[in-house]
């Protein structure tokens, strides 16, 4: 007699992250392993099997942590595999307009409006002015945390850089001795 047991499929590329990303959140919180952090978030392989929830989640992440590069790559991936996703269209024009980059602002509007509604591409449309009138408030100041934070160290290092630079003009000369061999 066969017995026939139903057991679940296994998706190979639904593997659960739910773990990895708690577990990074409270690294990145407590500033723990910074560096394995941000090599985790730098690894396409992880973030491009995830599901859209989970995928937002690693471009949140990446912006906590500083790595703005990861964070855009993120969202504009959740934006041309899953354009109907308005939550990861606002949230790459968000950002994009913080960092002040016109053309990469102006070439994702526009892949946007082949993507989405009328309606939903004129909310879109209207997000750079609403962030550019609410700098002061007191929600951006939250989300501009990891940008201070990342101009600070840059500025530092330049600055290292200014104090100890040496001239490249002059080159030391080596003496030696020929009666001493």
């Amino acid at each position: 007699m066969k017995v026939e047991t139903t057991q679940p499929a296994k998706n190979k590329t639904s593997a659960d992250f739910s773990l990895l990303l708690e577990r990074m959140e409270t690294q990145i919180l407590s500033g723990k392993n910074e560096e394995a952090c941000l090599l985790n978030l730098a690894r396409e392989n992880i973030w491009k099997r995830l599901e859209v929830a989970s995928q937002l989640e690693w471009a949140r992440l990446a912006q906590m942590a500083g790595d703005i590069d990861t964070t855009v790559r993120v969202l504009g991936w959740i934006n041309k595999t899953q354009p109907q996703v308005m939550e990861a269209w606002v949230k790459h024009i968000e950002l994009v307009s913080l960092l002040g980059r016109k053309n990469e602002l102006v070439s994702i509007l526009a892949c946007s409006k082949v993507s989405l509604d009328e309606d939903q591409y004129q909310k879109l449309a209207r997000i750079p002015g609403k962030i550019q009138v609410a700098e002061g408030n007191d929600e951006f100041s939250d989300i501009s945390v990891p940008f201070e934070k990342l101009h600070k160290r840059q500025s530092e290092i330049a600055s290292f850089l200014g104090l100890f630079s040496g001239r490249e003009d002059c080159f030391a000369r080596q003496w030696s001795n020929k009666a001493e061999g």
